[in-house]
């Protein structure tokens, strides 16, 4: 067994993964739907600007509460068991969307998915963390993005081709199927096992590392579950550098929400609708961006550990930055109905280049660098105050942009999220400390 049990295990799980994330992506091909009065609208109208901000941004809110929710039952009941039970609001949101004819259902559809959204972002990390082994943290690592990305090309290539009651039959059958693979195929992480029955933690240690398994890695569990019981918040706002990685933790996720990705990704086809002359369809460009997104994520994880987080971050941030200046352009030029009929490849090509670059290294990076910055013992609860916060600052950004680019126009929006993406840089720079290649010890003494 062996390696393979950890494979088996991680990927069964990260399928949950990939089932949330279409949800974040949800609101590109169905938002089209309801804004619109067609025969497969199943609300039989169009749906006010207040609806669609609840539509877009509720998972996001529901996943900041799922987050520290499902994070406790984890840790009371076992990752594996927590990860088979949030496949089931998922399942149920999915396909009562199947069938909603209310928007009220779709309210509270949305809400659950967002539950297992949030939950999933607090378990599965951990989970895949405790199950590997340093030999393949790497590629387990980089497979959470790849699954991520799986799942939000997954809502761009089969909302806006098929009914409103096919996609959602389809999302949710494959929630479905995620239950049981889990219950079959993953393992309980030994880290919550050696709480209670050191001997399951044991038999489960020899499947995950088969010939490699070595008994002083047990007793090293063993130490690590004891140093970190009982620890909160509390305790990590008393220790002076965990206070300063705090600091700079909050502060590269606030520079992630103004670079605008949350709400550019929930309203991707939206964003395509609105220039006049695009040269490829709304539906078309969605899908370009995500498969963009997901070869960036493919070929860039596996070598991203080879070079200073900070660079990566900084490369990463200035990509975004620049990216974002023609894009506003664009829009602006495209408000005051400047005729833009020879660049009408231009938003397609802003689109890619900013998911790119924004996977070069924000996206994968981010919150490998914020964990290596906290010492084992206050990691788990500081990780637990970044993922709330992430979601509650994703909710309001996705809440506020439509009124936002009503309100100073959407090209000038993308201006000021290319300000605070330059303003990143220099943060970067000055507060940020590097941690490739350092001791914890080095990166406690720079703090």
């Amino acid at each position: 067994m062996g390696i393979s049990s950890v494979y088996l295990s991680v990927f069964a799980a990260q399928i949950g993964f990939m089932m949330s994330s279409a949800s974040v992506t949800w609101t590109s091909p169905m938002l089209a739907r309801f804004n619109q009065t067609d025969h497969d609208n199943p609300l039989g109208r169009i749906i006010t600007h207040k609806e669609n901000v609840i539509l877009a941004s509720l998972p996001m809110l529901a996943a900041a509460i799922g987050a520290p929710t499902f994070g406790f039952i984890s840790k009371v009941w076992g990752r594996r068991k927590t990860l088979i039970l949030l496949g089931f609001p998922l399942t149920i949101a999915y396909f009562v969307m199947a069938f909603a004819k209310v928007i009220l259902l779709f309210f509270i559809a949305r809400f659950l998915a967002g539950l297992t959204l949030g939950g999933v972002s607090m378990v599965l990390p951990m989970y895949c963390g405790e199950l590997a082994s340093p030999k393949n943290r790497g590629i387990l690592t980089t497979a959470n993005a790849v699954f991520i990305n799986i799942g939000m090309l997954l809502s761009f290539c089969i909302g806006p081709y098929t009914t409103v009651l096919c996609f959602h039959i389809i999302l949710a059958v494959l929630s479905l199927i995620y239950i049981p693979l889990v219950y079959i195929f993953s393992l309980e992480s030994p880290f919550y096992l050696i709480q209670s029955d050191y001997t399951q933690a044991e038999s489960v240690l020899k499947k995950l590392r088969g010939t490699y398994y070595e008994p002083r890695e047990l007793e090293e569990i063993k130490e690590y579950v004891e140093s970190t019981y009982g620890i909160s918040v509390k305790h990590v706002l008393k220790d002076k550098s965990a206070r300063k990685s705090l600091a700079i933790g909050f502060g590269l996720i606030t520079f992630l929400m103004l670079t605008g990705n949350a709400p550019v990704v929930a309203y991707c086809q939206s964003l395509f609708d609105t220039s006049k002359d695009s040269i490829v369809s709304p539906e078309m460009s969605s899908i370009l961006v995500g498969v963009a997104q997901l070869l960036t994520t493919v070929v860039v994880s596996p070598i991203a550990d080879n070079f200073p987080r900070k660079l990566l971050l900084s490369i990463s941030y200035f990509g975004v930055g620049t990216v974002l200046v023609p894009f506003g352009l664009y829009f602006v030029l495209d408000a005051k109905d400047v005729d833009l009929s020879g660049f009408s490849w231009m938003p397609l090509v802003c689109f890619v280049l900013y998911v790119s670059v924004y996977n070069i290294g924000i996206g994968p990076l981010l919150f490998v660098f914020i964990g290596e910055l906290f010492s084992p013992q206050i990691k788990e609860a500081a990780i637990s105050c970044m993922v709330v916060y992430q979601w509650a600052a994703s909710f309001l950004m996705t809440a506020l942009f439509k009124s936002l680019s009503a309100l100073i126009g959407q090209g000038y929006l993308f201006w000021i999220f290319a300000v605070f993406s330059f303003s990143a840089i220099l943060f970067i720079k000055f507060v940020v400390v590097e941690t490739k290649g350092k001791s914890l010890k080095e990166i406690q003494d720079a703090l």
